[in-house]
């Protein structure tokens, strides 16, 4: 009900919604900070304000495409053109992919015993054994880089067309993703902030629940955020917009939660994780020159 909706938006604690930004800022800091450890990986040194710079355009961009498409995308583009070597760009997104996939199934695992208010324990049983599976291939992939150079081996053993183009960039591209097989710390530490990155993104949904005034404590939201999280990066949504809300409803109504409520949870993540960082990211990008190069 429209008039309903209006009721529990005037109602929201701007209070709490300010806390939530801050805290999902945190989780911004710690993810440039994982990008700069992967760029160092590689040998790449960076001024941080010029990366932060960089990661909030790319959070602009990322408010009008799916998932993290103009994020990821517009950092690769930026790393590519600042050092002049696409493939080690575009390697240290992949690499923070699988650490970010790692962290955020290895928080679905931990927060499912707070789930028992919402599914019934067999189900959680076979979320479970279903996580289990990419927590244990990412974390393979971390400290076993090698075995895509080995599958790589496999493959072009095959004949197929256009191998002799692509054979060069593909060998190129596994080795710069394997160059961190020998740089366990760098991982460790983008592994770390990793859990910081989705943790507070978990807490952010948290205090959006207090804006909003609803009965769910920290427990069920720790539940529920990895779940909104899933769902955003998941499905192919501009901004996020439908899956976070849509997932807060169908999570939170089940502890019987207002819908309308519920709904607003969600999507005060919009404001506090998209728009804000968009914002700022749009002027940067309208006031950083063109042919800006950090030292």
């Amino acid at each position: 009900d429209v008039d309903d909706l209006l009721l529990a938006i005037s109602q929201v604690t701007l209070y709490w919604l300010l806390v939530a930004t801050i805290v999902k800022g945190f989780g911004i800091l710690a993810s440039i900070m994982r990008w700069d450890q992967l760029l160092r990986g590689q040998g790449y040194r960076v001024p941080f304000g010029y990366l932060t710079g960089s990661f909030l355009v790319g959070r602009f961009f990322g408010m009008f495409l799916p998932s993290t498409l103009g994020l990821d995308g517009y950092r690769a583009y930026d790393m590519a053109r600042q050092c002049g070597d696409a493939v080690r760009s575009v390697a240290v997104i992949v690499v923070e992919k699988i650490t970010g996939f790692f962290t955020l199934s290895l928080l679905v695992l931990v927060t499912l015993p707070a789930g028992m208010r919402f599914l019934p324990t067999q189900v959680l049983v076979v979320v479970f054994f279903i996580f289990c599976v990419p927590v244990i291939i990412s974390f393979f992939l971390l400290l076993k880089p090698s075995a895509i150079e080995w599958a790589l081996d496999k493959v072009l053993k095959l004949r197929f067309p256009g191998k002799a183009k692509i054979e060069g960039l593909l060998r190129r591209s596994v080795a710069a993703v394997t160059v961190y097989q020998d740089q366990k710390g760098v991982l460790l530490r983008a592994v770390l902030l990793g859990i910081v990155v989705h943790s507070s993104t978990v807490l952010m949904y948290y205090f959006c629940a207090l804006a909003v005034g609803v009965d769910a404590s920290l427990a069920d939201m720790l539940f529920v955020g990895p779940w909104i999280i899933l769902a955003t990066v998941g499905l192919p949504t501009i901004g996020g917009e439908g899956a976070r809300e849509f997932t807060a409803l169908g999570l939170l109504q089940r502890i019987g939660v207002d819908p309308n409520a519920a709904w607003l949870v969600g999507h005060l993540g919009f404001w506090a994780a998209e728009f804000v960082p968009a914002v700022l990211g749009g002027i940067i990008l309208a006031l950083r020159p063109a042919r800006y190069r950090p030292a």
